[in-house]
């Protein structure tokens, strides 16, 4: 069977066509969804914090140590979190409250010892945080200390 030529244009005019909404509707669908996405992106932007310490705290792990996150995960994310007070304070800003990070790896290791020297910042957090008697002594390395200084606020 042979097509008169007539019956060809006509097939290939409705394949044409076809072919044209097919692509208009792909091209539709990623539009809205290219849309969305950049909707979606710049939402998160907006809310991005605008520090480095900030964002590493917000973002997670995209500046700081890998070893320091999972030393965090380890020994501090069951009592503390980013932006709200848990069992213990925010840590967000953490090394604009203490006195030095000399001062943080003595906390987190011998915690006791600044209370029993009656320590006014030690002796601050444990009346503010009184419903748990928790005291820090981890027994972590100097260079664990550092990785974690380093995944909570790079470059401190």
């Amino acid at each position: 069977m042979t097509e008169t030529k007539d019956q060809l244009i006509a097939r290939l005019t409705r394949l044409s066509i076809a072919m044209v909404v097919t692509i208009f509707v792909l091209a539709g669908g990623f539009a809205v969804y290219y849309y969305q996405s950049e909707t979606a992106l710049a939402e998160c932007r907006a809310q991005l914090p605008e520090t480095t310490e900030e964002y590493q705290l917000f973002c997670g792990n995209a500046l700081g140590s890998y070893e320091g996150e999972k030393l965090f995960k380890i020994h501090c994310a069951s009592c503390h979190k980013v932006d709200k007070k848990l069992v213990g304070p925010r840590l967000r800003g953490v090394f604009d409250r203490i006195p030095s990070s000399s001062y943080f790896d003595v906390y987190l290791r011998h915690q006791q010892l600044l209370l029993d020297a009656e320590d006014e910042y030690a002796k601050q957090l444990r009346n503010e945080y009184s419903k748990v008697e928790y005291v820090h002594s981890f027994n972590l390395s100097l260079e664990e200390l550092k990785e974690l200084r380093d995944y909570l606020a790079p470059g401190f």
